[in-house]
């Protein structure tokens, strides 16, 4: 799934910040505190409804500090560091690395970053967003709302301002599974992502690359899950 869940809020906000949006201070307040943010984890649920009625549900944790970036849930594993990207799929049986420093450099000039909350890409996403802002008893409470013209439908966040963290975060959207057969169209399901029980500190604990693959002379070697099929871009 990657990249962090605060994707779409960081767009948004970064949008407001642009003066696309007339908000309160404390929008622009949170959008530095959460790019800036050393370290930080949180719990994510998320819940996908299929035309056909299907549901499916996942449940994992994410973590991030300075070069480092993990989501983990009982399906997957996803960790990228400044010079890894690795992706370890249980239901394809596969693991997926790539060189980010190579990919970087061949289609961003090495100008970009591996840390979603300090950079974020212009957009005019919020053109046909509208954003409610409320405050009561030190929580800020941003909601913002998108027409059918969008694949988000909304933006949910419940911050707190004296202890400078977000308590809930939650995104409905479209996401595209794949196409039509016969009318060759993209197909969409509605997706509900939830994240809470944040925390500010750098998890000790947090798994490294180094217990998963070696690399040494220019050959990558799996040291976990050794059946599953390699797919590399190094």
């Amino acid at each position: 799934m990657k990249k962090n869940i605060f994707l779409a809020l960081l767009l948004a906000l970064s949008c407001v910040a642009k003066g696309q949006l007339k908000l309160p201070v404390e929008v622009n307040e949170i959008r530095e505190q959460l790019q800036n943010a050393s370290a930080m984890s949180y719990d994510y649920a998320i819940e996908q409804r299929l035309p056909d009625g299907t549901v499916n549900r996942t449940k994992g944790k994410a973590e991030l500090s300075k070069g480092f970036y993990q989501e983990s849930n009982t399906e997957q594993l996803v960790i990228q560091t400044d010079r890894w990207f690795y992706k370890l799929d249980h239901a394809s049986k596969s693991i997926f690395i790539i060189d980010v420093r190579k990919v970087r450099n061949k289609l961003f000039n090495g100008k970009t970053s591996s840390n979603p909350f300090s950079v974020v890409p212009d957009s005019l996403l919020l053109k046909y967003g509208k954003v409610e802002v409320k405050k009561q008893n030190g929580i800020a409470k941003i909601n913002i709302s998108f027409t059918t013209d969008v694949l988000i439908n909304n933006i949910y966040l419940e911050y707190d301002l004296t202890k400078k963290i977000p308590l809930v975060y939650k995104v409905n959207m479209k996401m595209s599974y794949g196409i039509d057969g016969w009318n060759y169209e993209e197909k969409f399901m509605d997706q509900i992502l939830t994240a809470n029980n944040f925390s500010l500190k750098d998890d000790a604990n947090k798994e490294k690359l180094s217990d998963y693959f070696s690399y040494e002379k220019g050959k990558i070697k799996l040291k976990k899950f050794t059946q599953y099929k390699l797919i590399q871009q190094i």
